[in-house]
């Protein structure tokens, strides 16, 4: 058995918040791409590379990512338009 010690979920939510981070940037950066895409796209950018696939659903969209980079990659999941709801919180609220 597993025991998830206070380090465990420290590092675990310094990792979701740099993963956030990134992605955020990578929106920015890229916003006048994304800005030409349908409400309702779902991104998946790839937050080493800022590569990203898109899809109209979120499975898509991840098996894509998976194919295209491989399923060890990290991924920054976006929705234009739209708010995504994922482990507790929202997601992906600006238009972009």
């Amino acid at each position: 058995m597993t025991t998830i010690t206070d380090d465990d979920r420290s590092n675990t939510r310094s990792r979701i918040e740099a993963i956030g981070a990134a992605g955020k940037r990578w929106i920015a950066a890229k916003a006048n791409e994304l800005a030409k895409l349908p409400q309702g796209t779902v991104v998946l950018i790839d937050i080493e590379t800022g590569d990203y696939v898109t899809a109209r659903t979120y499975i898509a969209a991840q098996d894509e990512f998976d194919r295209r980079f491989g399923p060890d990659r990290t991924a920054y999941e976006h929705q234009i338009g739209r708010s995504i709801f994922l482990g507790g919180g929202l997601l992906g609220t600006e238009r972009g």
